[in-house]
């Protein structure tokens, strides 16, 4: 009976332990299908920076980044299965093609007078409009552009233009006993210098922070005899602005009146922005991987199968299509040579049909062949 009882009781022991360990053993298989290893080869993005903000983001639920700067690769340990696709749509938005903007300033100094407020006011609204107004007023000797300024900007990031020299500064005369005056000289930095860092806001707004800086030598006021030279100074003008305006849009971003007995002269500052159209084209399509493999490869899309092939034309058309819309005036989805006109790069009319017009097709086959 005793001999049954401890036969009994092994058997249970043996049992449960049995059941504990394939209890640890699928909790294993459990913990290595929810952890996934991605290996992202970034394309657009520093991976340092895309590797702190995944790590964020990945941090309560225990997935973890490594970057490689030499490479440009990210493998990223997910914590869970529902990391995989949230950490590849993020990607999605981190790691796009950034949009370049197309960026123009004028300073415009009026000829001894004030600008009158309907001159003020043609100076904002569409650039074509506004270019038209400054031009009239320099042909009508009302004023003159003392700088124009043209800049293609990536967005987020800061472009800076800076034309200048080192030119002698005269400070003063010395009178040299025996020897007669002698004048003083220092060198100076004299010039013009812009920087712009551009973001959008939606798909057709632009936030612009710019710094403008023009210096230049002047005579200083100062009671003169006659017997010294006049001595010079650095006169600068700076400008510092945060903007927002609409694509193909220009804004008046500041205006200075000096004033004096004999004359009035005023000085305005004109900034224009647009997106550049091409910089549309080349946005990047991330494949969401479905593969359950413990590690995968996540980059863009480069295949040649038809279904994909008829993807890529299918996101063309759709593109080509708002683009025609945006000049399309009329509503016909064509555009005529008017409506080309006012696009930054356009078709020839070797590239129209019999009726002189671009189509939607015919816009995409021309910027193909480009």
């Amino acid at each position: 009976m005793k001999k049954t009882a401890a036969t009994i009781w092994l058997l249970g022991v043996i049992v449960l332990g049995v059941g504990h360990a394939d209890d640890k053993s699928s909790d294993q298989r459990s913990e290595e299908t929810s952890n996934k290893t991605i290996v992202y080869a970034a394309r657009n993005a520093p991976v340092a920076a895309l590797g702190e903000t995944l790590a964020a983001f990945l941090k309560e639920s225990g997935g973890g980044v490594v970057a490689d700067p030499t490479s440009n690769v990210l493998l990223i340990h997910t914590g869970s299965v529902n990391d995989h696709e949230r950490v590849l749509a993020v990607l999605q938005q981190l790691d796009r093609t950034p949009r370049t903007i197309r960026v123009q300033l004028h300073l415009i100094y009026s000829l001894g007078h004030e600008f009158t407020e309907a001159e003020v006011s043609s100076l904002s609204g569409e650039t074509e409009g506004v270019l038209k107004a400054i031009e009239t007023l320099a042909s009508a000797g009302r004023a003159y552009v003392a700088n124009r300024i043209e800049l293609t900007a990536v967005e987020n990031q800061i472009t800076m233009l800076q034309v200048g020299k080192d030119v002698p500064l005269l400070t003063g005369t010395t009178s040299v006993p025996g020897r007669g005056p002698a004048n003083n000289y220092r060198s100076a930095a004299v010039g013009t210098m812009i920087q712009v860092q551009a973001r959008l806001a939606g798909e057709s707004e632009i936030v612009m922070e710019t710094n403008f800086e023009k210096s230049a030598i002047e005579l200083l006021d100062h009671q003169n005899d006659g017997s010294s030279a006049i001595p010079q100074g650095v006169s600068k003008l700076t400008h510092n602005a945060t903007s927002r305006l609409r694509d193909g849009h220009s804004v008046l971003i500041g205006t200075m009146v000096s004033k004096s007995k004999e004359a009035a002269d005023a000085a305005c500052m004109v900034l224009s922005a647009s997106i550049d159209d091409a910089s549309e084209t080349n946005r990047p399509v991330i494949s969401r991987v479905t593969s359950q493999r413990p590690g995968f490869v996540a980059e863009g899309k480069r295949t040649s199968n038809q279904d994909d092939s008829d993807g890529v034309t299918a996101r063309y058309l759709d593109f080509y299509g708002k683009l025609v819309a945006k000049y399309d005036q009329n509503n016909d989805k064509m555009l005529d040579a008017d409506e080309r006109s006012k696009m930054s790069k356009n078709p020839t009319e070797a590239d129209t049909n019999q009726d002189g017009l671009v189509s939607v097709e015919e816009l995409m086959t021309w910027s193909r062949k480009r």
